[in-house]
């Protein structure tokens, strides 16, 4: 019985290390895709994009406000600037940070609607903030800049290997012709 639990246990393990895999592969897909359209973005939507995001973790943050007001400010606006970051770049992700910076300290810091910042603390607070965000943008963009590397190194490694063939099939030719 101890074995046929054993190889129960196996089995399970080995359909989650499939499903795992399979789960990395699409996620590897999406972030490929999404990479590939960065390219054919034009900065104006790349820029829009990121006001959109930043909007939108806005809009979220006003709505949670009421139950979650001791929680930070900035918490919500990471997502919109790794958003940003991978749709428009390090530009894009820093004008998500720029944003995020406005209407955190606009909505959400005392005095409220107000860009006047009171307390040193605060202003303390969005800068750490905003060198996190930059230094996300920065990371995004490392990714990003990795990939396309490895890319095109996967790309000239096929054309070598191709080329290595057609030298390999030429050198058979010509020794049995001999």
């Amino acid at each position: 019985m101890d074995g046929a639990v054993f190889r129960d246990r196996t089995l399970l393990k080995g359909t989650e290390m499939s499903a795992l895999q399979h789960m990395g592969k699409e996620v590897r897909s999406t972030v490929r895709r999404l990479f590939a359209r960065r390219e054919s973005l034009s900065w104006p939507k790349r820029y829009g994009a990121s006001m959109v995001f930043v909007g939108i973790s806005l809009a979220l943050k006003l709505l949670l406000d009421p139950v979650l007001q001791r929680e930070s400010p900035f918490l919500i606006f990471f997502t919109a600037i790794v958003l940003s970051a991978l749709v428009g770049g390090l530009r894009g992700g820093l004008v998500a940070v720029l944003l995020s910076v406005i209407a955190a300290d606009f909505f959400f810091l005392p005095p409220y609607s107000s860009l006047w910042i009171e307390d040193p603390s605060q202003l303390l607070r969005l800068g750490i903030f905003a060198a996190e965000g930059a230094l996300i943008c920065a990371i995004v963009e490392g990714m990003y800049s990795a990939g396309r590397q490895a890319e095109s190194a996967s790309a000239g490694q096929t054309e070598n290997q191709e080329a290595l063939r057609f030298l390999a099939d030429s050198s058979e030719a010509l020794s049995s012709s001999l």
